[in-house]
């Protein structure tokens, strides 16, 4: 519930601003967008895949630029092995550790349009953007196999609270492409960007640092 209210606050904040505002900034787009994120903290952390859910508004500056806030909850983390040992059965139990991650991710973006006419308007855009930490958690999971190799089942542990081991925010660079469809009353979107963690993220250790980045796949509205 708590990143559904973030971000449908965030939506109703930049819907808002458009009456207002139309006159003096030009062409406004307010919307929504939600899609896949594929994380990593790079080697020797494998990916996650966590949904995401956001907003934006699209101010217009000319037919071929325009600057677009957006805020997003944005899950980022990775998985790493966490060694194996044998149960009172005998069977092989291999450990698993993921890093879950959620911020409030609020980029701001320039995006050209090359061409910039038509129905079909593809889309290069880039930015700075700023990462709130809202949440992070270190999940564990077991593997069981037989002495064949089989896997027989797989459990969750509890979760464990580590959000006092990472910094409060985090920088990103924000680069990609997409595809706008413009139709009578609305914006049809599809993108694909990646974002690049600049800033460690991770307070024990600050001599080997531990940096966020994530291939995000989006689709969204404008309206």
């Amino acid at each position: 519930m708590k990143k559904i209210s973030v971000v449908a606050a965030a939506a109703m904040i930049l819907a808002a601003l458009g009456p207002r505002s139309a006159a003096a900034q030009g062409t406004l787009v307010p919307g929504v967008k939600g899609g896949l994120s594929i994380s990593t903290f790079g080697e020797p952390w494998s990916t996650l895949k966590n949904p995401t859910v956001g907003a934006f508004l699209s101010i217009g500056l000319n037919k071929v630029l325009s600057v677009q806030p957006e805020v997003f909850w944005l899950t980022q983390g990775g998985a790493v092995g966490g060694g194996y040992y044998y149960d009172e059965m005998g069977n092989y139990v291999e450990i698993e550790y993921r890093w879950k991650l959620s911020y409030v991710h609020i980029p701001v973006l320039c995006k050209l349009y090359p061409i910039p006419k038509g129905t079909f308007r593809p889309v290069l855009f880039a930015g700075p953007a700023i990462d709130i930490l809202a949440r992070a958690v270190e999940a564990v999971y077991y593997n069981v196999y037989d002495d064949q190799g089989e896997e027989l089942y797989a459990y969750r542990g509890d979760d464990v609270n580590i959000r006092d081991a990472f910094n409060g925010t985090n920088w990103d660079l924000v680069a990609g492409a997409g595809l706008e469809v413009l139709l009578n009353k609305a914006r049809l979107v599809v993108e694909i960007r990646y974002t690049l963690g600049l800033t460690n993220i991770y307070r024990q250790s600050p001599d080997t640092p531990l940096k966020t980045r994530a291939l995000m796949f989006l689709a969204g509205v404008g309206f």
